[in-house]
């Protein structure tokens, strides 16, 4: 479990014995078996026995998932696998976590995904507002916006639902809450 004491962090054991003592000025949670680990401006990836898998990375990075993990370099993210190489270019203006092998990125206020190479598999034809209402592709779909409205799309950037909701909640067992004005469906 992730522990804080005095600005400090770090994590315990289920007896309540520290993995990773608390000299750390931040810590993610633990995703594709790594969490990542801050110390002034200095990023590692830390391992669940305490070992640090990843060393002395200059540049603010996110969790991993699908063993790809963002990283902010400059004002552009790319992505990195588990040794620490930069395998996906820093050269968006926002991304994701990648879900089912797609991530959102966004550049110029258009958003699209890529793939685990970083091949743009759907266009950017999508709006993007800000990272917090960016959707995850769940069980193969993923709301996105257009014309300032939501509608879900597949993993080949075809409408499941159009674009006509004011608020969409995530898929969960293939149904989402979603709201048209004052009125709430489920699709």
């Amino acid at each position: 479990a992730l522990v804080r004491s005095a600005g400090r962090m770090g994590y315990i054991d289920p007896q309540g014995q520290f993995i990773f003592p608390l000299e750390y000025d931040g810590m993610g949670p633990f995703s594709d078996g790594l969490a990542w680990a801050r110390k002034g401006l200095v990023w590692n990836y830390i391992d669940p026995t305490g070992q640090i898998a990843i060393k002395d990375i200059k540049h603010e990075v996110g969790n991993f998932s699908n063993d790809r993990a963002h990283i902010n370099v400059g004002k552009k993210t790319g992505f990195i696998d588990k040794t620490g190489q930069l395998v996906i270019d820093a050269k968006f203006d926002f991304a994701g976590g990648f879900h089912e092998g797609l991530a959102w990125v966004a550049n110029g206020g258009k958003l699209g995904y890529i793939d685990l190479d970083g091949n743009l598999v759907v266009k950017m034809d999508y709006e993007f507002e800000t990272p917090e209402v960016c959707g995850n592709f769940i069980e193969g779909r993923a709301f996105v916006i257009k014309k300032y409205l939501f509608g879900s799309i597949d993993r080949n950037g075809k409408w499941v639902v159009k674009n006509k909701y004011h608020v969409v909640a995530s898929y969960q067992d293939g149904i989402a809450r979603v709201e048209l004005g004052l009125r709430r469906e489920k699709k």
